[in-house]
């Protein structure tokens, strides 16, 4: 028995042609014999002579009448999604709605798991869709896209079910518009938003590859953001309801950006994906839909649905202002210019069948960079097809001649330049993509992703690759460039400055004839250079570069010229002019408004990072703070550096909860979202061991430290300049859990060693990695030691030399000083001991406060400067006060270490003073803060059962924070 909707359907062809007299009278006696089939047919029948618009109407007229709930049940729908703002789903709290659907509603949401603070978008799926099969794909789904990470897709933060059963998910929010609407505000040409386009489908591409489809393009999924970059949202949502049930297929497809084979039950797979492509492809080219999509086309089979009608047909109703919209003069004009190769592609993306369509997205990027090379594409042939197209592609030379094509070509200026740029474009795309892709990957060129290059010898592999290219693609700089830029950068990451640098330099050269490209990649330069210590060639650098962009007022242009103004600031601070450096920074933060949040995170980020190194301690949190607020959600990169920041901020000033806090996040985000052996999640382990290590808590501290070094090592090699830090912290670890003081100092010579050669001597990196090496050299001075001398005489020189490339560079020094205090005092050396403790004594008060650990550890140094000038009854004093201020302390390492240090000391002048009971209390209270294992509790045992403790000063001063 037929349902009333196929009964409908199968009437609907006789009553079409009936005149209206007759169909009158026809529909009159259907509605009396059967009125359910009557409301259907008439209901196509007026669809049927109406023009539909499906941005209009985003469900057909036949699915109102079949699928559509009546107003209760679309008032109940509503109760139930306004019912969920103030509840709470995984980590966030969701606060209002932004948005609703067929299949859902969307909500602004607020981390609420005490974790940090981020805003998400929340899309909650209709309760009356979840079912087991849903729920069991959506888990299934979100592990796939967990793993996906392009610089196009916007990422999912979180997701799972509530208790409800009904699947969720957080997405990054992001500020932007629709891609058909930001292409109509920027008014782009046909080009420009082909050239967008493609770059959108690198997004799709690169999920392909990953066997994961999307199944929900249109325009509102595809989002243009405020620096012009695509961002894809909501991956695999259709493709977990078409797994459901035929209603909520039916949902999915309502768009009208779905292919039709959808309804037909077929699995998801990338031809649909390639269909909707080809409608968002119409709408960006002529405003329009490929075919009339009547109300009938939700259920009637797909052989039966009308032709497609091509861009340049349409475009002929278009209205002047979409002509206009792409710099065409008129519907007529429109129509031209998409006549051919374009009406060609398109057609055959919305192709019924999906065997007709393209098979891969690649081969619609292939086929559109062609059309905008004016070469041929794949899908047409024929002579006269391609002769027609090399005349195209030469016509200026094949018309002009001698004077008469000079004076065109000075006449052409940029017009003539930018189709020529287009054409370099799109072939150097094709021939680096492929040979990236036959050795390192697809990432390579992004730089971001899991697979970020960083084996040495794959770099090398492909880089005599690309100079073996055959003569005439190797001739090409646009190829050749490109590809050095790429390489620069993957070399850089392995820490390979010095070869970076060469590449990035005949980069530059090639790319002389592109204003822009010339600065991208005098602007790598740069960066590079101040990475090495080369501040004034960085600076000249990005000062010639800035110079040829200052006419540009585009937006790509303010992008690049905000990042050369940073190199410029960069290459002033590491010359000593911080004055300038900041007044450059703030600069660039007033353009880098009309850029986006992600510039102005960056400087902040840069800025920061500056008043930290200055003690600005304060200022510094409030950068870092408003960077993170700036980019989180939305840029995660730059969310993930200020984060990093933030945390090793808090880590100096001894504000070791929070640091902890940001760093375990750092961690997890990093592991879930870029992979548990990327550099950067190496990264964040090591500044989670950095803070475990003030903590005291060891045994993790070691744990996170192997796992930062394992990653390190097998990601970026074993000279890398990113394991400074960690041999650093393995310097600590050896003198406090090993107390094997020389490999403490070999490692930390090592370290000095790498970022010296990495960096130069005048970067902050190799400052703080020799101030390092001179305390491990400082504290490894003591006992019978038959080097003492030489590593105090190291130390010595080490201290004298940060403190001369400190005061070039007008940064302070109070921490270092305070130690080199110590080594003389170790020496002998008392008076030069105390003038470094006088010298010290003002930074630590105005930068830290007298609330700070290092305000009192120079207390503490100055009691022992007592102890050797023999003051003992004024040490025992100060020390009683001393102790009693540490105490009330936040109980970290250092803190710990200080009331050991100062319990130990107390004890030794008690037992002078004769009060040996009193002695034996202090070095109880000693051993109670130490760690259990260390040297250092067996000889307070020793004291405490009757040995003999003495006022030497090798004795009076150990292990040192």
């Amino acid at each position: 028995m037929q349902s009333p909707e196929q009964l409908a359907l199968a009437l609907f062809d006789d009553f079409v042609d009936l005149s209206p007299k007759a169909r009158g009278k026809a529909l009159e006696k259907l509605r009396q014999e059967n009125p359910r089939v009557h409301e259907l047919l008439v209901v196509l029948l007026a669809a049927d002579e109406e023009s539909h618009v499906l941005d209009e109407l985003p469900l057909d007229s036949l699915a109102r009448a079949t699928l559509e709930p009546d107003a209760d049940d679309v008032a109940q729908q509503m109760q139930e999604h306004q019912a969920r703002v103030g509840t709470r789903v995984g980590a966030w709290d969701l606060h209002e709605i932004l948005g609703v659907g067929g299949m859902g509603a969307v909500y602004l949401a607020q981390r609420a798991d005490g974790h940090y603070d981020q805003v998400a978008a929340v899309k909650c799926l209709r309760r009356d869709l979840a079912s087991p099969a849903l729920v069991s794909a959506f888990r299934n789904e979100r592990n796939l896209l967990a793993r996906l990470n392009h610089s196009f897709i916007v990422p999912m933060l979180d997701g799972g079910v509530d208790e409800h059963g009904s699947p969720w998910f957080a997405m990054q929010q992001v500020e932007g518009l629709p891609i058909t609407e930001w292409c109509d505000q920027q008014k782009l040409s046909i080009s420009q938003r082909i050239e967008l386009f493609i770059q959108a489908c690198d997004a799709i591409s690169y999920a392909h590859s990953q066997m994961i489809v999307h199944q929900d393009i249109k325009p509102s999924n595809l989002m243009v953001n405020v620096r012009g970059r695509p961002k894809l949202l909501d991956f695999g949502l259709s493709a977990l309801l078409s797994e459901s049930s035929d209603e909520n297929r039916r949902i999915a497809f309502s768009s009208g950006y779905s292919a039709p084979e959808i309804l037909d039950g077929s699995p998801p797979s990338a031809a649909m994906d390639i269909y909707s492509l080809g409608v968002v492809l119409y709408q960006l080219l002529c405003a329009d839909w490929p075919r009339r999509m009547r109300a009938s086309d939700m259920l009637v089979p797909m052989a039966r649905q009308e032709r497609a009608l091509s861009p340049s047909e349409r475009a002929l109703k278009a209205s002047v202002e979409v002509a206009r919209a792409r710099q065409r003069r008129s519907p007529e004009a429109l129509s031209k210019a998409l006549a051919g190769d374009l009406d060609a592609i398109c057609l055959k993306c919305v192709a019924t069948n999906p065997e007709e369509r393209y098979a891969s997205v690649r081969d619609l990027q292939f086929d559109l960079r062609a059309y905008l090379a004016f070469q041929p594409i794949s899908i047409r042939g024929g002579t006269r097809y391609r002769l027609g197209r090399a005349l195209r592609r030469n016509a200026q030379l094949l018309t002009l001649s001698g004077a008469v094509l000079v004076s065109a070509i000075a006449g052409l200026g940029l017009t003539l330049w930018q189709s020529q740029r287009a054409e370099r474009e799109a072939h150097s795309a094709q021939v680096i993509n492929r040979l990236f892709e036959e050795t390192l990957g697809s990432a390579a060129l992004a730089g971001v992703g899991a697979n970020q290059v960083n084996s040495r010898s794959l770099l090398d592999e492909t880089e005599q690759r690309l100079r073996a290219l055959p003569a005439d693609e190797a001739d090409s700089a646009v190829i050749l460039q490109r590809g050095l830029v790429a390489l620069a950068k993957g070399y850089a990451a392995i820490g390979e400055y010095a070869h970076a640098t060469v590449l990035a330099s005949e980069a530059r050269e090639l790319g002389n004839d592109d204003p822009l490209q010339y600065a991208r990649n005098a602007g790598t330069l740069a960066t590079l250079l101040n990475l090495q210590g080369n501040y004034a060639q960085a600076e000249t650098m990005a000062r010639s570069a800035l110079k040829e962009l200052q006419d540009n007022a585009s937006m790509q242009s303010q992008a690049e010229q905000v990042a050369l103004q940073s190199s410029i600031a960069s290459a002033r601070w590491g010359q000593g002019d911080k004055q300038t450096a900041f007044d450059i920074i703030n600069q660039a933060l007033g353009q880098a408004r009309h850029v986006g949040p992600d510039a102005q995170a960056q400087l902040l980020i840069l800025r920061g990072s500056w008043n930290a190194a200055l003690l600005q301690l304060h200022t510094a949190e409030k950068d870092l703070q408003q960077a993170v607020a700036l980019s989180q959600g939305q840029y995660p990169e730059t969310y993930y550096s200020a984060c990093e920041e933030l945390a090793n901020l808090y880590r100096t000033m001894l504000r070791v909860d929070d640091a902890d806090r940001i760093a375990r996040i750092l961690v997890e985000q990093r592991s879930s979202f870029l992979g548990m052996n990327h550099p950067e999640t190496g990264r964040a382990w090591l500044e989670l061991a950095h803070i475990q290590q003030v903590q005291g808590d060891w045994q993790d501290a070691t744990q996170s430290l192997d796992n930062a070094e394992r990653i390190l090592r097998a990601s970026l090699g074993s000279h890398s300049p990113e394991l400074v830090g960690v041999l650093m912290a393995r310097s600590t670890e050896s003198v406090v859990l090993y107390n094997d003081r020389e490999l403490a100092v070999s490692q930390a010579r090592q370290a000095a060693f790498l970022a010296r050669k990495a960096h130069g001597p005048a970067h902050l990196t190799t400052i703080r990695a020799e101030s390092n090496l001179a305390v491990k050299l400082t504290f490894n001075s003591r006992g019978g030691d038959a080097d003492r001398s030489k590593h105090l005489l190291e130390a010595e020189k080490l201290f004298k030399d940060i403190f001369q490339r400190a005061q070039a560079n007008n940064v302070p020094t109070p921490s270092d000083r305070l130690i080199y205090a110590v080594a003389l005092l170790n020496s002998g050396r008392v008076d030069e001991s105390e003038q470094q403790i006088d010298l010290a004594e003002p930074m630590i008060r105005n930068y830290y406060g007298n609330g700070h650990s290092l305000w009192q550890y120079l207390r503490l140094v100055r009691v022992n400067v007592m102890v050797a000038r023999r003051q003992y009854a004024m040490a025992y004093t100060a020390l009683g006060t001393i102790i009693a201020d540490i105490e009330k302390l936040p109980a970290n390492r250092y803190n710990r270490q200080m009331l050991v240090e100062a319990y130990e000391l107390h004890g030794t002048l008690a037992a002078h003073r004769g009060a040996h009971e009193q002695a034996r209390e202090s070095w109880r209270k000693a051993i109670s803060h130490a760690d259990a294992e260390s040297a250092r509790v067996a000889r307070l045992q020793g004291y405490i059962n009757g040995g003999q403790a003495t006022l030497q000063m090798e004795e009076a001063i150990d292990e040192q924070p």
